[in-house]
């Protein structure tokens, strides 16, 4: 028996498996695609085909397998396979957006819906790509700071996306607290702070702007905007006088030369600026003294000038740089004088006379020139010259014209021609210049040529510089350069001439991102030393690359160059060798205050072309602003090529500049100095220098009186960090609870509180916004209590009438309109279904309640018509009040029959009365002429010469009154006649000793 139950088990399984494997034969899946990529959060539509191969119709459920995380959106499904039939199956799934980037395991199994047996699988790879969303959001700020404080404002950052990311903070106008480096991982987020500084000598309200940026490389991924409210500290007084700017300054300069210590002092007084509010009239002078140049690198020849321009006319006298033109004179230091004179018609007329201070070879020049001006940028001149050179009893003449041109739109073209003549002997020269851009390309350059014997500021000279670039594409560009220095130029010789140069330069310039590029180009090169002991002259072919780029803070140049040097001072054979050059430039910027850089160049090319020059070039500079008002530069290099010992080199240098009460500053400046035409025995010079800063008062422009001003609470205690505003300008009260506003206009001005730093219960003795008499050079006084504020609510019934059957079943005390009135102030509001009424929130003081009879129920009324409440700070105050039922005499008659009284007296007419209520009394109009801090006597000039007027008491001041009309268009047309001798006169309307304006009147009668 056991072994037949046996048999009939194996059977059965045997059977079973082979169904199930019939099954899995008999049908397929095949899914159209056999690469799919899913971005997180969003859904996917995966389809798939399935093929029946049996003779047989198929009821199949699909299973769908895939990561935990992932959720399946469409419903499950049955799919009816009918034989030898392809149907096609569509699946929806969602990827949550923070799931790992990478392949994943998609399988689709379908199962026998009878007997839940496997009838295919198949599986597929998703491929989850990467998802990057960083929010960064302004979680709070500082909406108001008082100058000189930080502002400060924190920022929520979040990876929403599915990789880690490393993320930089760069910001704007502001500094990062703490490192601006973050790492965050999927779905994790961070919070930011930043702070800003503000300086403590604002003398009116501003608006400070600070930006955050998320950034990942050189991409910004988000930008917070925002600004703050920077108050004017009391320190700050606001300026009322339009001032010429005027600087002082003394310097004490010492050095130790050749172990022989000097000093001297040198003062300066300088003005610059223009001499009205319009920017019309301009100003400038300078007085330098004594002469310490040839003591110290830090020391400056004395100078004296003064100039005076506006749109016609231009006036120089003194000390400076004259030029006439590039070909006559280019740039000649010495005393002179010089006019220009302009006509509104673009004609130009001028002369100049000069003495030269340091070059001896001419005494002096003098010259007249003509110009005009046509059309937007273009213009012609004619120019001539005298100069007389020393030994010579015939001066040099000079004649020159010139033009400049813009004959299109990005095109500009100058010319000149000139001719000089000077001891018998003459020559021409002329130049042009040309600045052109169009299509993709762009073009610059300029052209000198001057004759043998032409005696301009170049002689025997031929020179030029050009310059060629075409942009191929948003990342490539192409440039080419060449340049040839002058030859015979007539230099001042306190200037010394730099080396000659000749060069040949083309590339190729490709940008491979938006903060890096790389730069390939040829250079040939020439270089000649122009002083009598010639120490260099040398050509250099070569190669060159630059790579450079900007990581965050971080910014860094690499420069590689292999060419051929040869040197024209060794003989030959001995004169080539192959050269290089490596230089690196490296530029941390730690925050918005300090930086330092890094720089240098390995070379054989300083060594071969001057024996005792070093191959190594290194050094470093710093600038930090350690306070607010200090700041710091340190520079320091261990040698310079050969090529620059023309000019004054310091191997170190250090600045220190304090400034301190708004106009004073103190600078530091020491230097270790390779002076000019030397190669070796630095200096070391040192300087102090004290500057002051100041204006000379020239207009009063602004017309302003000031309001001052206490806030306590109902003890008489200061009340700290209430916000008032008057115009566009915020004041804060401090810990005494003062505040002010220092340049208000004069007139009629608004000053109102901000609530949000009141308490909820909270108000003020006097009404805001309160309206203010400002009065120009005077101070407003206004003092401000908080208070606890009173709390009235109540409730209105009908009273029962003395017979039942006359009351009105109808009747209900709502929508009664009840009004609560002070002196300057009154609140309407209308009871509800129940006849509750509340006014949450009075000022203290003598208030009037009063029940509108004209919205009392017909048949009923109230005792009086006003009730008058003293109101206690804090004060909570129920009012329930019964509108009690008017009476009725009623006579009653019979049917059909006269009422009559004994004695024969005639029948009487029994009508009810009431009490009419007080009528309001009727408005008038009147206008202000005038509000004082105290009373002014009957005879005062400021009242002569009116038969009515009156005084009131209104926000501590004693306001005048004069005049009582019946119309708006009889006071507006007494108002032109008072203002004649009252400035500041303006009507108002008086409404039950309520005294409003016009338009606060003609709002209340709409």
């Amino acid at each position: 028996m056991r072994a037949s139950r046996l048999l009939i088990v194996v059977i059965f399984l045997v059977l079973c498996r082979n169904v199930a494997g019939q099954g899995a034969d008999r049908l397929s899946i095949q899914f159209n695609t056999t690469d799919i990529s899913v971005i997180p959060g969003k859904i996917v539509n995966l389809a798939f085909r399935v093929q029946n191969h049996s003779e047989d119709t198929l009821d199949a459920l699909p299973v769908f397998s895939h990561p935990e995380s992932w959720n399946i959106v469409t419903r499950p499904f049955n799919m009816q396979l009918k034989p030898n039939a392809l149907s096609l199956g569509i699946v929806s799934f969602k990827v949550p957006n923070n799931h790992p980037v990478g392949k994943f395991a998609f399988q689709v199994e379908l199962h026998n819906v009878t007997n839940d047996a496997l009838l295919a699988v198949s599986q597929i790879e998703v491929q989850v790509k990467e998802v990057e969303n960083i929010t960064l959001q302004l979680v709070d700020k500082t909406d108001h700071v008082m100058a000189g404080e930080n502002i400060s404002a924190n920022y929520l950052i979040q990876n929403l996306g599915n990789t880690e990311k490393k993320i930089f903070l760069n910001t704007g106008n502001c500094d990062i607290v703490g490192s601006p480096d973050l790492k965050l991982q999927p779905g994790e987020s961070a919070g930011v702070k930043i702070v800003k500084a503000t300086s403590e000598e604002s003398i009116e309200s501003r608006k400070e702007s600070f930006t955050l940026r998320a950034q990942i490389n050189d991409r910004i991924l988000e930008s917070v905007y925002a600004s703050s409210i920077v108050l004017p500290s009391k320190k700050a007084k606001q300026d009322l006088f339009f001032r010429f700017p005027v600087k002082a300054s003394a310097t004490y300069l010492s050095t130790n030369r050749n172990n022989d210590f000097q000093s001297a002092y040198q003062f300066e007084i300088e003005g610059r600026g223009t001499l009205d509010p319009q920017g019309k009239h301009r100003l400038g002078f300078l007085a330098r003294w004594p002469n310490n140049a040839d003591l110290s690198f830090l020391g400056l020849y004395d100078q004296y000038y003064l100039y005076y321009s506006q749109k016609n006319v231009d006036l120089f006298l003194g000390e400076k740089s004259y030029n006439l033109t590039p070909l006559t004179e280019n740039s000649r230091f010495g005393r002179g004088a010089e006019a220009k004179f302009t006509l509104n018609n673009g004609l130009a007329f001028g002369a100049m006379y000069v003495k030269p201070r340091f070059y001896e070879e001419i005494e002096d020049e003098l010259a007249a020139f003509s110009e005009f001006n046509f059309g937007k940028q273009n213009s012609v001149g004619v120019y001539l010259l005298s100069k007389k050179y020393l030994g010579y009893d015939d001066p040099a003449q000079l004649i020159s014209v010139t033009s400049q041109l813009n004959p299109f739109e990005s095109t500009s073209l100058e010319l000149e021609y000139s001719r000089g003549e000077f001891n018998e002997q003459g020559s021409n020269a002329w130049r042009a210049g040309l600045n052109s851009r169009f299509s993709i390309f762009q073009l610059s350059g300029i052209y000198y040529d001057a004759g043998k014997y032409y005696p301009g500021y170049y002689t025997n000279s031929r020179f030029y510089s050009a310059n060629a670039g075409a942009r191929i594409s948003e990342k490539l560009s192409l440039t080419v350069n060449v340049r040839e220095d002058f030859n015979n130029a007539q230099l001042d010789t306190f200037f010394v001439v730099a080396p000659y140069s000749r060069s040949f330069q083309g590339g190729l310039n490709y940008r491979i991102g938006s903060e890096s590029s790389v730069k390939l180009y040829w250079r040939e090169t020439e270089r000649k030393d122009r002083l009598s002991l010639q120490k260099f002259h040398y050509t250099t072919d070569s190669w060159n690359l630059q790579f450079s780029q900007r990581l965050k803070r971080f910014n860094y140049s690499l420069t590689g160059e292999l060419g051929e040097t040869t040197n024209y001072l060794l003989a030959d054979g001995e004169n080539k060798q192959n050269s290089y050059r490596v230089s690196t430039n490296l530029t941390y910027q730690f925050n918005t205050r300090n930086s330092i850089r890094l720089f240098g160049h390995w070379s054989n090319i300083n060594q071969f072309v001057s024996d005792d020059q070093r191959s190594l070039m290194a050094g470093l500079s710093a600038s930090s602003r350690i306070t607010r008002n200090l700041r710091m530069n340190f520079y320091l290099q261990n040698a310079y090529d050969i090529d620059d010992y023309y000019r004054n080199r310091n191997l170190m240098q250090f600045n220190l500049d304090y400034s301190f009460l708004k106009r004073h500053t103190i600078s530091l400046r020491s230097f270790y100095t390779i002076f000019k035409s030397q190669t070796s025995d630095p200096e070391f010079t040192l300087s102090a220098t004290y500057s002051y800063n100041l204006g000379i008062p020239l207009k009063q422009v602004i017309k302003a009186g000031k309001i001052e001003g206490r806030i306590t609470d109902q003890q008489g205690n200061a009340v700290e960090g209430i916000y008032i505003k008057v115009l566009s300008e915020i004041a804060v009260s401090d810990k005494a609870g003062e505040f002010e506003f220092k340049a208000v206009p004069p007139g009629k001005q608004l000053l109102t509180i901000d609530r949000d730093k009141l308490k909820i219960d909270e108000t003020t003795n006097i009404r805001m916004p309160l309206e203010l008499d400002v009065l120009e050079n005077e101070v407003s006084q206004v003092n401000i209590q908080i208070l606890k504020g009173a709390r009235i609510k109540g409730q209105l019934k009908l009273g029962e009438a003395s017979l039942s059957a006359l009351d009105d079943m109808q009747a209900s005390a709502a929508n009664i309109v009840v009004e609560l009135k002070t002196d300057f102030e009154s609140y309407r509001i209308t009871t509800d279904k129940s006849g509750s009424f509340s006014f949450p929130l009075v000022r203290p003081g003598t208030v009037v309640f009063r029940i509108y009879a004209n919205t009392i129920p017909a048949g009923y009324q109230a005792a009086q018509s006003s009730y008058e409440y003293e109101l206690l700070p804090g004060e909570e105050r129920e009012i329930d009040l019964v509108l009690s039922a008017k009476k009725k005499n009623i006579i009653f008659k019979p049917s059909g029959t006269a009422m009559s009284v004994k004695g024969g007296v005639s029948t009487v007419k029994v009508a009810s009365t009431t009490k009419p209520e007080k009528a309001e009394a009727k408005p008038y109009y009147t206008i202000q002429i005038g509000a004082f801090k105290k009373p002014l006597p009957k005879d005062a000039d400021f009242l002569s010469g009116h038969t009515f007027y009156f005084e009131k008491q209104i926000d501590n001041f004693h306001k005048y009154f004069v005049g009582k009309y019946d119309s708006e268009e009889a006071v507006l047309k007494q108002l032109k006649v008072l203002k004649l001798r009252y400035r500041n006169a303006f009507p108002v309307v008086v409404v039950n000793d309520e005294i409003m304006t016009l338009n606060q009147f003609n709002t209340r009668i709409k």
